[in-house]
């Protein structure tokens, strides 16, 4: 009966986990779930720990079956099927001298005849030629101090150079311990390669070039393709392409280049627009860039229309329709707008720093200064230094007030008094009423401080001191409305 053939399991890396692949987390081993489910074992066991489902559990006495199962398998198979560490299960199996499952091949200690080759031939040849791995030969070279070998050309004997007449390219190279390309090159020396006698290209060769493309150029020539390539680079002939619009190009198609826009070109040519673009930009031709000459009846429609409609009407670009009204002196037809400024707007300019005065009217300084140049007004320059009288009301006024009526900001208020150690006087004090104290805990800190008028730390330190907790959402809430300790029972 012949042998049923294996179902072949389809990858499904990353792919979304199904109810039925779920189920089975926990239940079927990482290795067989993956196998089975066409997914790397790091992810089951990802998946597996994210669901919470067989994680490795505390220390706990090893039973008779796990002992048996130890160097049945892989450890870390092992390890996840009994919900231990890894490291715990080998310490089990090396304590019980229980060899692995899959045991490391026989040591084989380095002989002096092989010690003596350590640096006289690359790691990897070595390794070849006395079966051992590369790591194996490169440790016990430096281990034993000595350096990488670098390959000094050595020129070649009579007895080498027979071996080059004598085999072929690789078992020379092999057999000599030199490259592929060295043997070649000797072989070229002595007269030993085949070589090709070089073609010149005749006439009816260079015909075809860019005719047809370089690989079946190539195979009808008998030339390689990179010899086709090079030979059509050199003459500056464009590749042929086997899409439509890639031949070459015609003088009475070059003639058409910047004389009509590359889209016109391309349609008329029945050719992509960027091959056009490339074989212009080869030719060195400008692109086309029509000069239209103004008229009497387009300036005519200056400035007694927006220049997006004008622009729309002579078929120009707003920006054109723009320069040449700026370039005539023509005004815009923009419906004039009411001044902003006001008298008493107007008042404040020169009494107060440009700057203050934007500020409060909410305008540009800039504006601001040329306003007051217009009118003809001094400025007013800003606060520089402190006087005996604006000395006096540091602590009085609070800092926030009296930055504002000196034009400084309140740090800098602030920076004066503390550095003349004048003690802040003006601080407002507003005492908690039982009603306030009621609303504590019952929505959030900066919520209660926007509804009372005060701060958030303000608000977060009074609950702190009559023990009250923190507004929670309701939802994880057991009594939605607290009290506070000190309200008084019905």
């Amino acid at each position: 009966m012949p042998a049923k053939p294996k179902r072949k399991i389809k990858r499904r890396w990353g792919a979304p986990w199904t109810v039925a692949e779920i189920k089975r987390l926990g239940k079927t081993p990482d290795s067989v779930l993956a196998r089975r489910t066409g997914r790397t074992i790091e992810e089951v066991v990802a998946e597996r720990e994210r669901l919470r489902r067989k994680l490795p559990t505390g220390p706990r006495r090893w039973t008779a079956r796990e002992i048996r199962l130890l160097g049945a398998m892989h450890d870390s198979e092992l390890a996840r099927r009994l919900r231990r560490t890894k490291w715990q299960v080998r310490a089990r199996r090396v304590a019980g001298k229980i060899p692995p499952f899959k045991p490391f091949p026989p040591h084989r200690f380095w002989k002096p005849s092989e010690r003596k080759l350590l640096g006289t031939m690359r790691d990897a040849a070595l390794a070849r030629r006395l079966k051992r791995t590369i790591s194996s030969v490169e440790i016990q070279r430096r281990l034993a101090g000595i350096p990488v070998f670098a390959r000094i050309y050595q020129p070649f004997t009579p007895a080498e150079d027979a071996v080059v007449r004598k085999y072929p390219l690789r078992e020379a190279a092999r057999r000599l311990q030199r490259t592929a390309a060295t043997i070649q090159t000797r072989r070229r020396r002595i007269g030993v390669a085949k070589t090709t006698r070089h073609r010149r290209w005749k006439k009816w060769e260079l015909a075809l070039l860019g005719t047809l493309p370089d690989r079946v150029l190539a195979v009808r020539l008998q030339r390689t393709k990179a010899g086709v390539a090079v030979q059509r680079q050199n003459r500056g002939i464009y590749l042929m392409r086997s899409r439509p619009g890639h031949g070459p190009w015609q003088a009475h198609e070059d003639a058409l280049l910047g004389k009509f826009k590359d889209a016109e070109v391309a349609r008329r040519l029945r050719r992509p627009t960027r091959v056009v673009i490339y074989r212009r930009h080869k030719l060195g031709i400008r692109c086309f860039n029509p000069l239209r000459l103004w008229t009497a009846a387009e300036l005519a429609l200056l400035g007694k229309q927006s220049d997006p409609l004008v622009a729309q009407k002579l078929h120009r670009s707003p920006k054109s329709v723009f320069q040449k009204r700026r370039e005539l002196g023509i005004p815009s037809l923009r419906p004039a707008r009411p001044s902003p400024w006001t008298a008493e707007m107007i008042a404040l300019l020169g009494r107060e720093p440009d700057r203050d005065v934007a500020r409060r009217l909410g305008f540009r300084w800039r504006r601001v200064a040329e306003k007051r140049r217009e009118l003809g007004r001094p400025s007013v320059k800003p606060f520089r230094s402190w006087t005996p009288e604006k000395i006096a009301l540091l602590g009085r006024l609070p800092d926030t007030e009296l930055a504002q009526r000196l034009g400084v900001s309140s740090k800098a208020v602030a920076a004066k008094r503390k550095q003349l150690g004048i003690p802040y006087q003006a601080t407002v004090v507003h005492p908690w009423t039982k009603p306030e104290e009621v609303l504590l805990g019952t929505m959030s800190d900066d919520l209660l401080a926007k509804q009372l008028g005060r701060t958030p730390g303000a608000v977060e330190i009074r609950r702190n001191h009559h023990h009250i907790p923190a507004f929670l959402d309701r939802r994880y809430r057991k009594n939605p409305h607290p009290k506070p300790s000190h309200a008084a029972k019905p």
